[in-house]
């Protein structure tokens, strides 16, 4: 790195670098990194400027979200080839991404939702600074499975019909976890379920399954209840470690 300023720890100052479209999530990943005590370059919307930008001094972390008119498998691919020893963080919109298994197979450093806590970007960064890859919570189980199965073929078939599915195998989904109790969702929770997995917001859902967003909200109110949850990020976390959305 060419900067060579050192923070209070002593440690070389590290950089990153932040390419969204949108200007007020390039500043809220910068706070965080900055939070970090992790210098934060001027962010792009544009991975092509972006990737110019970093052939003089390309920093120690580039966080791609949605690039402008690029697509986040691609860009991420372009900047891991040319810059093999940045450590690249994306942001999905869903963990049900197809995209999910090959970004970890070109070797991409961590995985967050873009609904992701500021604490939960932190750990993201805190495992890669200590050597280690990291899929944000629920993203794990869904990236594993995915690359267990060898299926990385990302043209129309099966695989990207799972959501329909899962919404109409039955009425009610019934998952017995050692010493806990059966779980039943109804068709419409399984389906908000998949949903909320797939990043769509309550308004989204709303008009995917042809219900009030108040109907949506009361959906998302029973469905945490019986999982135990306050959150869509804890509500998928738990569903994948039951199985719900394998």
């Amino acid at each position: 790195m060419a900067d060579g300023r050192l923070p209070a720890d002593g440690q070389p100052l590290q950089r990153a670098m932040v390419i969204d479209r949108l200007p007020l999530v390039r500043l809220g990943v910068a706070r965080i990194f900055e939070s970090l005590g992790i210098a934060v370059t001027d962010g792009a919307d544009d991975v092509r400027e972006a990737i110019r930008s970093l052939v003089a001094d390309p920093p120690d972390y580039v966080v791609l979200g949605l690039p402008a008119e690029q697509r986040v498998l691609p860009s991420a691919r372009d900047i891991r080839l040319r810059h093999p020893n940045v450590k690249v963080i994306v942001l999905l919109d869903g963990i049900l991404s197809a995209e999910l298994p090959q970004l970890l197979e070109i070797g991409v450093a961590g995985v967050a939702l873009r609904s992701t806590t500021g604490r939960e970007l932190a750990d993201v960064v805190r495992s890669l600074r200590r050597g280690d890859r990291y899929v944000a919570g629920a993203s794990t189980v869904a990236a594993l499975g995915a690359l267990k199965a060898g299926n990385h073929d990302t043209r129309p078939g099966p695989g990207q019909h799972r959501r329909t599915q899962l919404q109409h195998r039955r009425t009610q989904l019934e998952v017995q976890s050692e010493g806990e109790s059966i779980i039943e969702l109804t068709r419409k929770e399984r389906a908000v379920l998949v949903a909320l997995a797939e990043g769509r917001t309550k308004r989204q859902i709303a008009d995917h399954l042809y219900v009030t967003p108040e109907t949506v909200k009361t959906h998302v109110a029973h469905l945490y209840a019986k999982l135990g949850v306050h959150s869509r990020h804890d509500a998928i976390k738990r569903a994948l470690a039951l199985g719900m959305l394998t």
